[in-house]
C-alpha cells in the first residue's frame, strides 16, 4: 500500500521544532478542505481560491507540512482534498485544481511524499480506457502537471516509472496533437533521469510512437524522434530489444525527406549516437537503413543538414578506423594505385571504408526507387547514389549494370529535375 511503502509522509519533519504550531496551522484549513466536497459549485470554487492564496503565502517546508497534515478526525488531508477536484463534475473546477497544483508543485521541497499521491490520481485520469478527463486542454495540463512532477524528482521519481509508462500508453494515441507532443516530451525527461526503469518500458513505447513518426504535425514529428533516440538510448545497457526496432528503420529513412529541417538534424545526431554505441552496434548500429539516414542528408537541400551529415560521416569513420585496422592498412598498402588520389575534398579513408561496408546492403532496396512512379522519390534516389558513388568509389562497380540501364531511361524522363539528377549521377560514374 502507498502509506506502508512511504510510511507516514511528513515524518521526515519530525524533529522541526515548529511542527506543532504548523500542525495547528494545517488545522486552520478545515474550512476550506471540507467546502471542497460541497455541493455548491461555487462553494467548492471559492474553497480552491481560498487555498491558492493561504498555500501561497507559506514558506516551502510550512507548505508541505500543511499539504500532508491530518485536518479532521476523518483523516482528509488538504492534498487529498485538492486532488480529489481533479474528478470534480464542473471542468473549471477540474481545471483550477490542476493549475492550483501546478503553482504549489514547485515549491515543495521534498516532493516524493507528495508524488505517492498525485502520481496516483494523474493515472486515475489518464490511464484507463477510455480517458476519464474528457476535456482536451485539461489532459494536455494533467500532462504538464506530470512532466512538471519528473522535472522536480529527477532520480527520486523512479519508484514511479512504471505508472507513468501505463499513461503514456494512452496518451501517445490519444488524437490531440498537443497531447501527443507532451507525452513524447515527458518520455525524454524520463529517459533522462530513470533510463535504467525507462529501459524495461522501451519495447511497449517505441510502438506506441510508430504512428507519430508519420504524424500530420512537424512538431509531432520531431518530439517523436527525441522520444525515440532516448528510449533507445536507455536500451543500450540495460536491455535488449530485439527485433522491436525493425518496423521504425524503414520510417527512419522516410523521415530524410521531411519538411522539418529540425527534424532532419535531429535525426541525423540520434541515428549516428546509436551507430556509435558500442552496446547498441551489435543489435541495431550495424543495419544499414541507419547508414542509409545519414547518407540521405549529404544530399539535403539546407547546407547545415548536409555539414551535419558530413560531420557524423567522419565520426562514422573515425570508429570504423579504430574498430577495423586491419582494413584501413590493407587499403593504405595500396594507396600509391589509388585512381582517386587527385581527387580535391575527398572524403576521409575511414568514412570511405564505412560507407563500402554497408554499400550492397543500401544499394539493393535503392535500385527499384529509381524507377519509382513518384517523382520526389526518383529525384532523391538519384542524389542518394550521386553521394554513394562519392564514398563508395570503385565498390560501386558491382552495381553498375543495373544503374546504368536505370539512368539510361532517367535521362529522358518527363521530370526535368529528375533528368538533371540523373546526368549528374552519369558524370560520378
Amino acid at each position: 500500500s502507498t502509506q506502508s511503502t512511504w510510511g507516514n509522509p511528513i515524518q521526515f519533519v519530525a524533529n522541526d521544532t515548529h511542527m506543532a504550531s504548523m500542525e495547528d496551522t494545517a488545522e486552520a484549513f478545515r474550512l476550506e478542505v471540507n467546502c471542497l466536497s460541497s455541493d455548491n459549485r461555487a462553494t467548492r470554487s471559492n474553497a480552491l481560491m481560498n487555498l491558492e492564496k493561504r498555500l501561497g503565502s507559506l514558506q516551502p517546508a510550512e507548505l508541505q507540512i500543511v499539504l500532508l497534515a491530518r485536518v479532521d478526525s476523518m483523516q482528509a488531508m488538504v492534498l487529498e482534498g485538492i486532488l480529489s477536484r481533479f474528478f470534480d463534475a464542473s471542468e473549471s473546477i477540474r481545471e483550477k485544481a490542476i493549475m492550483l497544483m501546478q503553482k504549489l508543485l514547485p515549491k515543495i521541497p521534498q516532493v516524493v511524499p507528495v508524488l505517492v499521491y498525485l502520481v496516483r490520481t494523474l493515472v486515475a485520469r489518464l490511464a484507463p480506457l477510455p480517458i476519464p478527463e474528457a476535456v482536451e486542454e485539461l489532459r494536455l495540463r494533467l500532462l504538464e502537471l506530470a512532466h512538471a512532477s519528473i522535472a522536480k524528482a529527477q532520480v527520486e521519481f523512479m519508484p514511479f516509472v512504471d505508472d507513468y509508462s501505463l499513461l503514456l500508453q494512452r496518451t501517445l494515441i490519444d488524437e490531440p496533437p498537443n497531447v501527443r507532443k507532451e507525452s513524447c516530451n515527458i518520455i525524454v525527461t524520463l529517459c533522462t533521469h530513470c533510463p535504467a526503469r525507462c529501459a524495461a518500458h522501451a519495447e511497449t513505447l517505441i510502438k506506441n510512437l510508430q504512428t507519430l513518426l508519420v504524424h500530420n504535425h512537424r512538431d509531432v514529428r520531431l518530439a517523436a524522434v527525441q522520444a525515440l533516440s532516448g528510449l533507445v538510448m536507455c536500451t543500450a545497457r540495460h536491455v535488449s530489444m530485439g527485433g522491436s526496432l525493425d518496423p521504425i528503420l524503414p520510417l527512419l529513412v522516410n523521415l530524410t525527406f521531411d519538411s522539418n529541417s529540425r527534424l532532419r538534424v535531429e535525426l541525423v545526431k540520434s541515428v549516428t549516437a546509436w551507430m556509435l554505441n558500442d552496446d547498441l552496434n551489435g543489435r541495431v548500429g550495424y543495419d544499414p537503413r541507419l547508414a542509409q539516414v545519414v547518407l540521405s542528408c549529404v544530399s539535403d537541400d539546407i547546407t547545415s543538414i548536409q555539414n551535419a551529415a558530413i560531420e557524423c560521416l567522419v565520426t562514422l569513420g573515425d570508429w570504423y578506423t579504430s574498430h577495423h585496422e586491419q582494413a584501413i592498412a590493407d587499403t593504405q598498402r595500396y594507396q600509391n594505385v589509388d585512381p582517386f588520389t587527385s581527387m580535391k575534398e575527398r572524403p576521409p579513408l575511414g568514412a570511405r571504408l564505412f560507407v563500402r561496408s554497408h554499400l550492397f546492403n543500401i544499394m539493393r532496396p535503392l535500385l527499384p526507387q529509381l524507377t519509382d512512379w513518384n517523382e520526389t522519390t526518383r529525384k532523391r534516389s538519384l542524389r542518394l547514389v550521386r553521394t554513394l558513388f562519392r564514398y563508395g568509389e570503385t565498390a560501386m562497380i558491382q552495381h553498375l549494370n543495373e544503374l546504368l540501364q536505370a539512368l539510361y531511361r532517367l535521362v529522358r524522363d518527363d521530370s526535368t529535375a529528375v533528368a538533371a539528377e540523373a546526368v549528374a549521377v552519369l558524370r560520378a560514374v
